[in-house]
């Protein structure tokens, strides 16, 4: 997200770099202040530029797949979901399935699928909480958006492999 919000605005005025490792906000505006997640999230540049978190979450994924069945449920608009699907098919061969939810006012609820019986792992606390699903784990380091949290911590996916395998 940083690197596209550096490039895209670059030339503008009120540009300050911003560094990924400083994000606190959900909605990046700490770092990103001239660029809407709307706006980079739905540009195709993100996903030209996006990486998997490690070089040890393609393996632990493939690893997964092959225990259960890996169901991607994610949120965002019509543009973003286009984008982010190919992204899935191109970077992810092993994630047969995905669930994509449209929302026009970014409300972060994945409350419509039904998860029961599964393991849900999302980084969104609100999500896991409007969640049926069995088993529940928030994803990543402490934001403002998923602390304090009533559910077991993964950082990484490492810890899920761990965990699961």
């Amino acid at each position: 997200y940083c690197d596209v919000y550096n490039f895209v605005y670059k030339d503008c005025k009120e540009f300050k770099k911003a560094e990924w490792y400083k994000v606190e906000k959900y909605d990046l505006t700490d770092q990103c202040p001239l660029a809407t997640t709307r706006h980079i999230f739905s540009d195709e540049m993100f996903f030209d530029v996006l990486e998997l978190m490690d070089k040890y979450t393609y393996d632990i994924l493939r690893e997964l797949s092959k225990k259960y069945q890996i169901i991607i449920c994610s949120i965002g608009t019509f543009t973003n979901i286009s984008y982010k699907t190919k992204w899935i098919k191109d970077k992810l061969p092993m994630v047969k399935d995905a669930v994509m939810i449209t929302n026009s006012n970014c409300q972060m609820d994945k409350s419509i699928v039904d998860m029961n019986g599964s393991i849900f792992i999302d980084d969104v606390e609100s999500n896991l909480i409007s969640a049926n699903a069995e088993y529940k784990l928030i994803f990543g380091d402490e934001y403002e958006w998923n602390h304090p949290s009533k559910y077991s911590r993964v950082a990484n996916w490492t810890d899920i492999k761990r965990l699961l395998l």
